[in-house]
């Protein structure tokens, strides 16, 4: 208990005795990562499908291919949906936009 004490007091003299986790560490860390050069993001661009019937909005590419979502035209249905691949490239559309949707009347 009295080697705590002393340990403690020590601590509160003189701070900087303490190396385990120096005052200036975060410091030094946000002057280097404000050195790195910043690399913008691989983005699979906004496009329309082959068909041309369903949108697929831009998306940003992940280590591994993302699944997106498409949406169809009004006047089409379906699920369309692509890989977005992390080098910005687009996967061709699986289940893409069927048929004229009937519009219900108004």
């Amino acid at each position: 208990m009295r080697r705590r004490r002393s340990e403690i007091a020590r601590r509160e003299r003189d701070p900087a005795a303490d190396h385990s986790q120096p005052k200036d560490t975060a410091l030094a860390w946000r002057r280097a990562e404000s050195a790195l050069p910043t690399v913008p993001p691989v983005v699979c661009p906004a496009e329309t499908d082959e068909a041309g019937h369903a949108i697929f909005f831009a998306t940003i590419a992940g280590e591994a291919p993302i699944n997106v979502l498409g949406t169809c035209e009004s006047t089409y249905g379906g699920t369309p949906y692509r890989l977005c691949h992390p080098n910005g490239t687009w996967s061709a559309t699986q289940l893409p936009c069927t048929g004229a949707r009937q519009l219900p009347d108004r």
